[in-house]
């Protein structure tokens, strides 16, 4: 009989990792809400620095993406801009302490506040709507904002590998009333959210695989998520497509469009044209400001070449 010490399974080592991890989330959490908030903005740069040092994968896919897209631009230019990019992220995961301080920094002027006044009339009605944005800015903000304007708004949230982080990080996005989707229940819970005329934000830019619509984007082709345009065209749902753009000083949301889905239309080719309004948006954002956009994620993987127009 074997009385020495068993060796922990994997899922054993698994949980001691994770509990580890969220320990350690919790106490770098606890000693980041004893500064004050502009200390925390300016360790999100430093923060930002050191993860563009340890992530070069991500760096190159990131250079490789930019040079791409804007092949103009000189090598530094983009290497400035991938630095950017991190402390944008850094300055996002430091801003989930307090978001309700996060939203209040939040800028709309006359023209956008008259497009959210439309908006909530709408939803007021019985209307359901779809919020679609990219990563950009600071999305998990927008998100937050949106609750201050919409009751009962719901977004699509990815889970995280490690569940004691991910249940973290959901309540401090239902803080102030939001819901969260896991993506592994959207296809069931978003119809019956459209039915019953709910609000949704989705985050709609990243790689969608080779089942995806060919869309250009930023002139080359990225395969986009079909989905939501199709629940806009299905439910007669309006989609304003929106983002919330980082400034020193906070942030400024800008509403680029509201459209209705032409029911007349044939449902494929509808689809399409809502994809490309939100593909040509999305680009006039990131090109106006490439280091507010998530150029890490290998959005153009799903490529293929584009038909030759006639």
């Amino acid at each position: 009989m074997n009385l020495g010490k068993t060796r922990p399974t994997t899922k054993t080592r698994k949980t001691f990792r994770h509990a580890a991890e969220y320990v350690a989330v919790l106490i770098f959490y606890a000693l980041l809400r004893l500064l004050p908030p502009g200390l925390r903005l300016k360790l999100a740069g430093l923060f930002g620095d050191i993860s563009y040092l340890v992530t070069p994968r991500r760096v190159q896919i990131a250079v490789e993406n930019l040079c791409a897209s804007f092949p103009n631009l000189p090598a530094s230019e983009w290497k400035r801009i991938v630095r950017q990019v991190y402390r944008n992220l850094a300055a996002g995961a430091i801003e989930e302490i307090n978001l309700a301080r996060a939203v209040a920094t939040v800028a709309v002027d006359a023209q956008t506040e008259a497009k959210l006044a439309h908006l909530q009339r709408q939803h007021e009605q019985g209307r359901p709507l779809l919020f679609a944005t990219g990563h950009y800015g600071n999305w998990e903000v927008l998100a937050q904002f949106l609750t201050t304007r919409f009751e009962n708004l719901s977004f699509l949230a990815k889970e995280q590998s490690n569940p004691y982080i991910n249940k973290m990080i959901n309540r401090l996005r239902s803080a102030m009333g939001g819901h969260v989707i896991p993506t592994n229940t959207a296809a069931r819970v978003m119809p019956k959210l459209l039915k019953s005329g709910g609000a949704l934000m989705l985050a709609v830019d990243q790689d969608a695989g080779r089942e995806g619509v060919m869309i250009e984007f930023l002139g080359r082709p990225a395969a986009y998520f079909r989905g939501w345009a199709l629940f806009s065209y299905h439910y007669r749902v309006p989609v304003a497509f929106m983002f919330l753009r980082r400034e020193s000083q906070g942030f400024t949301l800008e509403i680029a469009d509201i459209v209705e889905p032409d029911l007349a239309a044939n449902k494929d080719a509808e689809i399409k044209r809502l994809l490309i309004l939100f593909s040509d948006y999305l680009a006039a954002s990131v090109t106006a400001h490439p280091e507010q956009w998530l150029w890490t994620h290998r959005r153009w993987k799903s490529g293929i070449p584009l038909p030759k127009s006639n």
